[in-house]
């Protein structure tokens, strides 16, 4: 059953484990399960061998979304006016491909550490410059993408200056792009501890321009977290669906399956088969979702 959101199938459940996909596989499996479109990761803008293999299967698949996850690190030692370059130069890139293109960006602060706590990392030991660079990048690449008529959305990622909706409200409140709206990953917000309940996250006003959703999910132990697949992990992705479907959300649901190894065939096709049976489980009988008023 066709459900209301484009499914689009990250680049991460090909990479780890001792393995290597050709980009025209990957691009293959999202079209032969029915995807609607692809998302890069950390791709070389400089690389035309790269660009070009991109190209060739983003045509020879006719699926019309392709994104790209950007990672800005804005920390000592790398020069900032550099690494907006290379943002900029990826949103050049995607722009030439075609299709309906979007930048999903997020900002670090400092190498992540497994053994420090996700609430004592990132933003909570940022400084007032970490702040000020965070939204000169914001302002330099809503600039850019307006130029490109591309969407750009933020993502909370554990650990990076990024790490919780809260941090997107603060910047998107204070530099007030016009391109760039919030993005969202259940799996970084429910293993944030400052991170509230899902109907207290997209009750606020800045979420309420929410334009992507990353679904992901996971387990809590062994420390720092293990992923695993949307039907098995601790998240209730269910729930978060019918929140998001009920308030409208009709944007991009980018199904993600890091570091879960196996055949990435079979974990694409069975997150896209959770979703499509959440949503069908609510259109056979409303009263299932969580997030449908009692008074219905």
């Amino acid at each position: 059953m066709s459900i209301p959101n484009p499914l689009i199938l990250t680049e991460n459940h090909f990479f780890r484990h001792r393995r290597h996909y050709p980009i025209a596989t990957r691009f293959a499996i999202a079209a032969d399960l029915g995807y609607d479109g692809y998302e890069l990761t950390d791709a070389d803008p400089k690389d035309d061998g790269t660009w070009s293999q991109v190209q060739q299967a983003f045509d020879r698949t006719g699926m019309r979304e392709i994104g790209m996850y950007v990672v800005v690190r804005a920390m000592p030692g790398v020069h900032l006016d550099a690494e907006i370059a290379r943002a900029a130069d990826c949103i050049e890139r995607l722009s030439g491909l075609g299709g309906s293109a979007f930048l999903l960006l997020t900002i670090t602060v400092a190498p992540w550490s497994a053994t420090t706590p996700f609430h004592e990392s990132g933003s909570a030991v940022a400084t007032p410059v970490h702040w000020q660079q965070a939204s000169q990048v914001l302002r330099a690449l809503d600039g850019r993408l307006a130029e490109a008529r591309m969407p750009g959305y933020l993502y909370n990622h554990v650990g990076f200056l990024i790490d919780t909706p809260g941090v997107e409200e603060r910047l998107l409140s204070v530099v007030q792009p016009r391109n760039i709206a919030p993005g969202l990953s259940t799996f970084h917000a429910y293993f944030h501890a400052e991170v509230p309940d899902p109907p207290e996250i997209l009750a606020s006003p800045v979420m309420g321009r929410l334009g992507y959703v990353a679904l992901h999910s996971g387990f809590p132990r062994p420390e720092p977290y293990r992923t695993a697949l949307l039907d098995e992990g601790q998240i209730d992705i269910a729930g978060w669906l019918g929140l998001l479907w009920e308030r409208g959300y009709r944007g991009p649901l980018a199904l993600q399956a890091y570091d879960l190894g196996g055949d990435p065939y079979v974990s694409a096709e069975r997150q896209m088969q959770y979703v499509r049976s959440v949503w069908a489980r609510f259109q056979r009988d409303p009263r299932l979702n969580p997030a449908r008023p009692a008074s219905e």
